[in-house]
């Protein structure tokens, strides 16, 4: 029967992830396994952008949508969500806010046929550019600097000299 036939062996266990191999199944098995245990874990994203500047090739949707992929380090479970506040409206029980200032210029000691990150400054755009603006007592519940991006690694986009994004 299918319940002799596998195994689950567990790797690693910490605190924020888990490794582990299940031996025995069907990879279709395995992959609707993995997509439910995704959907169960509570996370936190942007969703509500507002580009004002954008001079980069990068369009605002797609911007926008990138922005959106970067999870945020922050419990879920100390927000109420929006559908269900009283007003619903958007304030410090329910909203983060996150600010982007990016802006690429030349490097005026690179030499021309340097490499780009040699070239210019700035060029690339990353989610440790976000900066977390806290809303009502959120820096009193999170602390100074509580809220960040999961990773500060995550390229978003990449510049060149002369523009923008806010």
């Amino acid at each position: 029967s299918f319940k002799k036939k596998m195994s689950m062996k567990i790797i690693e266990e910490k605190d924020d992830h888990v490794v582990f191999d299940i031996i025995g199944i069907d990879a279709p098995l395995a992959n609707a396994l993995r997509r439910i245990m995704l959907s169960e874990v509570p996370t936190m994203a942007i969703e509500n952008v507002y580009i004002y500047q954008n001079t980069s090739i990068m369009q605002d949707e797609v911007l926008a949508h990138r922005l959106g992929l970067i999870p945020i380090a922050a419990e879920p479970r100390m927000f109420s969500y929006v559908n269900e506040a009283k007003d619903k409206e958007m304030n410090e029980t329910n909203t983060l806010v996150f600010t982007l200032v990016a802006e690429c210029k030349k490097n005026p000691s690179a030499k021309s046929s340097a490499a780009p990150e040699t070239l210019y400054v700035g060029a690339n755009v990353t989610s440790g550019q976000l900066k977390w603006i806290p809303q009502g007592k959120q820096e009193e519940r999170f602390g100074k600097g509580g809220v960040k991006p999961v990773h500060d690694d995550i390229i978003i986009t990449k510049l060149r000299p002369g523009q923008k994004i806010e």
